[in-house]
């Protein structure tokens, strides 16, 4: 405070997830445990922000361990573990550790919106241009749309690299095709 100066040790130390780490899942609600070590603490609290300020609070969990593990939706947030410092003068205090910053991210396969399964395509003259569009992933840079004569896709015919969620396909001679996309 403005009267004094107090140097005392640090007594809590994050583990896991570490500073700047990226979470991801395929389901919405992803399991997040973290980790601690904590030397002549009291009564921890494990805070979750949403800012490195810890003025707007997600969520806070009263810990007895060294480890707590809950489920979070996709977002960006902050981690801290804090103590009851001993009775000191007049008032009880906490102690702070530092903070780390992680991101969630709920991850989905592709998924192709068109063509619908089994759709066909019939035509007189010159084969048809084949719309395919998909479902723009958030954690996705570019993909790669791959069609293959065969399910197993041992015999590709014709591969697409874009960074866009459509894509027009010509040129396919008569038969039966497959399709997937990768990220």
């Amino acid at each position: 405070n403005k009267s004094e100066i107090e140097v005392s040790e640090i007594n809590l130390t994050l583990k896991s997830p570490p500073d700047l780490s990226i979470i991801t899942e395929k389901s919405e609600s992803i399991p997040v445990t973290f980790s601690w070590s904590a030397k002549n603490a009291n009564k921890l609290k494990l805070e979750l922000a949403y800012d490195s300020r810890f003025q707007n609070i997600f969520k806070a969990f009263n810990v007895d361990n060294d480890s707590h593990t809950t489920n979070l939706p996709q977002g960006n947030y902050y981690w801290r573990i804090s103590s009851e410092k001993s009775k000191t003068k007049k008032k009880s205090n906490r102690e702070y550790s530092s903070f780390r910053k992680f991101t969630v991210y709920t991850v989905s396969p592709p998924v192709i919106l068109s063509p619908a399964k089994n759709q066909v395509f019939s035509y007189a003259n010159l084969p048809p241009i084949i719309p395919f569009t998909w479902k723009r992933l958030e954690t996705a840079r570019s993909y790669k749309l791959e069609i293959s004569t065969a399910q197993s896709f041992s015999e590709i015919k014709k591969t697409f690299s874009t960074n866009q969620s459509s894509l027009g396909v010509d040129g396919l001679e008569p038969g039966k095709y497959f399709a997937r996309l990768i990220t």
